[in-house]
Parts: structure tokens; sequence; C-alpha cells
């Protein structure tokens, strides 16, 4: 049974462990281009390329008609930077020790990474969780203080907003 397992292997990292241990398994190493590789601890433009392209690896079939938006997504990206950066630097400048995201669905992995980020960027000093909306109404919300910063991560579709 264990002869039928492969693994895809998705790594910025030519050299790392992970990218070094697919020839010991059934796998294929689909490396990133290595201006992905960031040097940081949070890795914010690996994930977001590696995200990127496990959800190509999807539709491959549909590449070329998908990268005319994969070009907007990222127009967007830029111009949500570049139009709301006084806003980013108030948050920036907020004074709190506590983060919490919340999302539900598919936005519960992006409230995870989120949450992950932020405790990385800030070394630690900004402690967080993240939680589905549901999830957080019980006990996990007892974290919550007047220098918590709650983050709600709601879908665009009116019908389920938080779900």
């Amino acid at each position: 049974m264990q002869d039928q397992v492969f693994h895809l292997v998705i790594t910025c990292n030519p050299e790392g462990d992970l990218a070094k241990q697919t020839a010991e398994l059934q796998s294929y190493r689909f490396l990133m281009p290595p201006e992905a590789e960031d040097q940081s601890l949070a890795m914010t433009g690996s994930f977001s390329s590696m995200l990127l392209a496990v959800l190509l690896m999807g539709r491959l079939d549909e590449l070329p008609s998908l990268e005319k938006a994969v070009q907007q997504f990222a127009e967007r990206g830029r111009a949500l930077l570049n139009e709301h950066v006084e806003s980013l630097k108030k948050f920036a400048e907020l004074d709190f020790t506590r983060a919490v995201f919340l999302g539900s669905g598919p936005r519960l992995g992006i409230a995870r990474e989120s949450h992950l980020k932020l405790q990385e960027l800030t070394d630690g000093h900004v402690v967080c969780k993240y939680d589905s909306f549901l999830g957080f109404r019980h006990g996990p919300k007892a974290v919550i203080d007047d220098q918590t910063l709650i983050v709600y991560l709601f879908s665009e579709d009116p019908v389920r907003i938080a779900v």
C-alpha cells in the first residue's frame, strides 16, 4: 500500500531538508523561483507564492485563461497597499499586545496564517490566536482585553458573511 502513496513537495529552498528528502520518497518536487524564497522568519512572500502555486495546480488546464486574473490579483494587492498606506500605518501604530483573527470556512486557514505572521513579525511581543466565529464564542473569547486587536475575515457573499 505504501508504494501507492505519492507526495507533491512545494518548496522555495532547493537546499532545504524538505527538498532533499524528495529523492527518498515517491514524490515530485516543485521548486518556486529564487525570488520567492524569503530570508525572514515570517516568509510572507514564500507563503503567498506557494499558495498561488497550489491554487493554479488544481486548474492546470486553465492556466492560459487564468494569467490575466493572476495579474489583476497582483495589481489589486499593490493598489490596496498604495491606496491604504496611511490607514495601514495607523493600524501598525495601535497599542495592542494581543490579536485574534476570526474566519470561517476557507477563511479559517487565512486566519491561522495571519495569527502566525503577526506573532512572528513582532517577535512574539503580540500574542495571537485564531478561531472560527462560532468556535470563538465560548472559552477562547476570554483572551480579549482592552489591548486586543480583533480581525474579522468576512465573506463578500452577503448571504454568508461569516461562513
